[in-house]
């Protein structure tokens, strides 16, 4: 994952080296958007999950977001295990090759 100079990052690390990592991609006067990664083999061990409370106080007092398509299975586990829940609903378009 490459971040923009200056932004803020929260990381979880195992064994000292970072393996899952939040950001805001964007931002509003009121709303950030979560973006989270973890290196694939840490993945489902909880990493992404310590992150993202972190990044969220962190970016007090505004309200995180998190967008995700229907099929990324994984994504939405977490936020949901967070304590995120659906709001609304956006169709997403995919270029062919």
């Amino acid at each position: 994952m490459t971040f923009a100079r200056g932004t803020p990052v929260a990381a979880a690390y195992s064994d000292g080296r970072a393996v899952s990592f939040c950001c805001a991609v964007s931002a509003t006067e009121s709303l950030w958007d979560i973006s989270v990664d973890t290196v694939p083999e840490y993945r489902n061990r909880g990493f992404a999950a310590r992150c993202v409370p972190v990044m969220a106080r962190h970016m007090l007092p505004l309200l995180p977001v998190w967008a995700a398509e229907e099929s990324n299975t994984p994504s939405m586990r977490l936020a949901a295990k967070l304590g995120f829940v659906p709001v609304d609903a956006l169709d997403v378009f995919h270029r062919h090759s």
